[in-house]
């Protein structure tokens, strides 16, 4: 069982997957066309600036870091 399953119940799992779809989407072009309680408004954008530090890390070590003089 993976460290998340035991700390999260199913039914919230579900409810973030539903939601990481639907920022993927958005990055991917498409409009949202459901209508989102202000909750899951909330929710979404903390799962798209998460994902957005997220590539600012993995860009960040992709740099070639400064040489000591």
């Amino acid at each position: 069982m993976r460290r998340y399953d035991a700390l999260y119940p199913a039914e919230f799992r579900a409810w973030v997957g539903d939601l990481i779809r639907l920022h993927n989407w958005r990055r991917a072009g498409y409009g949202i066309t459901e209508e989102l309680s202000a909750e899951q408004w909330d929710a979404l954008a903390l799962i798209t600036r998460w994902f957005e530090v997220r590539d600012v890390e993995a860009q960040m070590g992709q740099l070639p870091f400064p040489r000591s003089r």
